[in-house]
């Protein structure tokens, strides 16, 4: 039996001015700050998390700290999809290498992007993402169908598609069921999938790969390759 490890490998691009315009269009709604549609602050912490990793939602059933829609939440719905989260049933060995063509893009004292003339924003930018694992179907496969573009999760929720990678059915477009913030309470509410969004990323390609085991190649060494 041939042993291994399944890569898959994808191009996501960032188109910068969209990306970018997305986060300052958007100031007024909370949760479509970029910290809403990723789940994690610029500095990697998640939202209302001292944790970078070892957490899960079970203290945030209402998603007033992180949004369901976020990308870290869906994703990596963790207590999301059940009372007693199994982390190792769908999880992946992922890295994200960034690639750009052009000078750096420009920013305000504030750390805001500057984007007064779109020729200083590059228009090829983007990711290339790497995973492996043991099932392509249950994992990779399971997160992008069940989880990232699916809309109704997770369940009873209508959080909408992921905002950075989900990709709707075609023709169909992307609600987000934003959070609002009511000022005399400081309470979150829903008005249900009530924002349009258009995810600033578009997919270039992808191909799956066999990686074969250490212990696949040892075994290649054996009497029957000696001789040949």
């Amino acid at each position: 039996m041939l042993q291994g490890q399944l890569d898959q490998d994808r191009s996501d691009e960032e188109f910068g001015p969209a990306f970018l315009r997305a986060q300052i269009d958007r100031e007024g709604q909370v949760p479509l700050k970029r910290p809403g549609q990723i789940g994690r602050h610029r500095d990697g912490r998640p939202l209302g998390r001292a944790e970078l990793n070892d957490f899960d939602y079970s203290d945030d059933p209402e998603g007033k700290q992180c949004p369901f829609h976020s990308h870290i939440r869906k994703s990596n719905p963790r207590s999301d999809v059940r009372a007693i989260y199994q982390p190792r049933e769908h999880r992946i060995v992922r890295r994200a290498l960034p690639y750009a063509k052009g000078p750096p893009i420009p920013r305000d004292p504030g750390g805001r992007p500057v984007l007064d003339d779109e020729s200083n924003v590059q228009a090829d930018v983007g990711l290339l993402f790497l995973c492996a694992q043991s099932s392509i179907v249950n994992q990779f496969e399971h997160i992008l169908t069940n989880w990232v573009n699916d809309p109704a999760f997770p369940p009873g929720r209508g959080a909408g598609a992921d905002p950075m990678i989900g990709q709707p059915e075609a023709g169909e477009k992307n609600y987000l069921a934003v959070r609002y913030k009511d000022p005399a309470t400081d309470d979150f509410y829903s008005k249900g999938r009530d924002a349009e969004w258009s995810s600033p990323i578009t997919l270039k390609g992808g191909a799956y790969f066999f990686a074969p085991s250490i212990s696949f190649l040892r075994s290649l060494n054996d009497d029957l390759w000696s001789h040949s």
